[in-house]
């Protein structure tokens, strides 16, 4: 804690997502979700079962249901932070996707999905292996026969790269943030702790503290197979070159046996 954080009490310590919710949209602004959505959407047309039924796994704010659901695929997305499906539940998307207040770490829903997609490494939120070998059968459960399971992780040699001591800053209508990235090469812990301020005055509103362990490819193969899945394709990036060392984001396309 700052000598200022000291003199300052009153701020709130909260939840991952808890407090960004209200700006998350404009926070992530730099983000191309339009072209992610695309190279998601270029891989569920070469389905049968297009336009699928899908779940989407910590959708956050909704921004990418809204562009599958734009296409015609009929959309439920799930979040554990409840203020940021307020923050969903609040836009007029198209065709109307479902949001629900849910852990992704045990789905309980009855209804099955001919796909399942858990983006911007929304899994390396799974801090234990063992986890997330149970977080990937409830998927393989909710999942249709035949049905796929695409997610993405964030590799080891983008956090080791970009993300050790990485600052970001700015201001969003009335709040200020400040983002402190950090990673540990020993631990494989990668932290997000986020700081609000007003701006008028400076007041320190709301801290956030994230971690996500990051997985080797080795790792999360080995647990895909582990929870039943067949493992078909690994892709650098948002696009369809097959997955390196330098990747500095793997997606997975995973189907139910």
């Amino acid at each position: 804690m700052t000598l200022a954080e000291a003199k300052n009490k009153e701020y709130k310590i909260c939840r991952p997502y808890e407090a960004i919710a209200p700006i998350y949209d404009k926070l992530m602004s730099h983000v191309e979700y339009r072209s992610w959505s695309d190279f998601i959407a270029n891989i569920l047309m070469q389905e049968p079962s297009w336009p699928p039924e899908m779940l989407e796994l910590a959708c956050g704010t909704g921004i990418m249901a809204g562009y599958f659901a734009e296409r015609g695929v009929h959309v439920t997305g799930i979040d554990r932070c409840r203020a940021m499906i307020e923050r969903a539940c609040e836009k007029n998307y198209k065709n109307n996707p479902q949001f629900l207040v849910a852990d992704f770490c045990s789905i309980s829903l009855k209804k099955r999905f001919d796909a399942v997609v858990c983006l911007y490494d929304s899994i390396n939120y799974v801090m234990i292996y063992n986890d997330l070998i149970t977080f990937m059968k409830g998927v393989n459960r909710v999942l249709k026969d035949n049905g796929i399971f695409i997610f993405d992780i964030c590799t080891r040699y983008n956090s080791r790269t970009n993300f050790i001591g990485f600052e970001d800053s700015g201001s969003v209508g009335d709040f200020f943030y400040h983002r402190l990235s950090n990673y540990s090469v020993f631990t494989h812990i990668h932290i997000n702790d986020f700081s609000m301020y007003k701006i008028s005055g400076r007041k320190l509103l709301f801290k956030e503290h994230h971690e996500q362990y990051i997985y080797t490819a080795k790792q999360i193969k080995s647990a895909v197979h582990h929870a039943g899945l067949k493992l078909e394709a690994e892709f650098d990036d948002i696009c369809f070159r097959k997955a390196h060392s330098h990747s500095l984001r793997i997606h997975f396309l995973c189907r139910k046996n």
